[in-house]
């Protein structure tokens, strides 16, 4: 039986973007994603705009310096793109938990668009140089996803911090599988919501894709929960996860893989 380190490496094979982590980085992405979001104001309501999802893939001899990103890559890409381009930057490590497998992702990285066109420009201009950087943090592969914000719920998106722990939810694109982003968003966000309250998540988002011509998905779906009260959110987990599992399918024909985290880097 494989193990879902090399299942998660063989579904990535079929996704739009895919390369060793020498090979590309955000700025050489950034023409290739296509989105098309219109600009956006700090504070302001974030549904329909577009967030760039980065994933490095977890392998036996894979590594990343989360230190060396978030205090020099990080830095060097919002230096390049600017706020015009990027409204929020987020680096997630994931969590350790103790009995449960390793993460499929050394990292993930979720890059909130303002502005498509400066996006893409600063891609266009910047690539070889981010390039460059690249193995000074990562030997890891790459794989990136264009999605959208489907829908939010709780804070903004600048009511997140530094260290704070994020839960993300993945469905993954499978071939003949359903994933309904508009009874999440209407259905079971709300259900969710209702029987954690704001006491437990402070903020909660679900994206879907906007996948390139004749590409696959990496996800059919991705939410991210950001927690206010650990203790507050596990109780609610104990209480209620036999009603949000009943409603899985609803509106998905497939589980997700859940990849707790720590908000490791951040610019907004």
């Amino acid at each position: 039986m494989e193990n879902k380190n090399s299942k998660q490496t063989r579904m990535s094979r079929r996704q739009m973007l895919k390369t060793t982590g020498q090979g590309v980085t955000l700025a050489a992405l950034a023409s290739a994603v296509g989105c098309s979001t219109a600009g956006m104001s700090g504070g302001a309501n974030i549904v329909g705009s577009t967030c760039l999802t980065i994933c490095y893939l977890n392998s036996e001899d894979a590594t990343f310096d989360f230190d060396y990103y978030r205090d020099n890559h990080l830095t060097l890409i919002m230096n390049l793109y600017g706020k015009d381009a990027i409204q929020r930057f987020e680096l997630h490590k994931p969590i350790e938990m103790p009995g449960a497998p390793p993460s499929p992702y050394l990292a993930h990285i979720n890059i909130y668009i303002r502005d498509a066109e400066a996006f893409a420009a600063a891609g266009a201009e910047h690539g070889p140089t981010l390039v460059a950087d690249v193995a000074n943090f990562t030997n890891a592969q790459l794989v990136a996803q264009n999605e959208i914000i489907w829908g939010e719920s709780g804070g903004d998106l600048f009511s997140t911090e530094l260290g704070q722990t994020c839960m993300a939810i993945v469905y993954p694109y499978e071939d003949g599988a359903r994933f309904d982003p508009d009874y999440y968003r209407d259905n079971h966000m709300t259900l969710i919501m209702d029987l954690y309250g704001r006491e437990a998540i402070r903020r909660f988002e679900v994206r879907k894709p906007s996948p390139m011509p004749e590409n696959s998905p990496l996800f059919m779906g991705s939410v991210n929960f950001y927690i206010e009260s650990q203790a507050a959110f596990d109780a609610a987990g104990l209480a209620h996860t036999d009603t949000l599992v009943a409603d899985v399918p609803n509106f998905s024909s497939v589980f997700p893989l859940v990849i707790p985290s720590e908000i490791y880097g951040l610019d907004s």
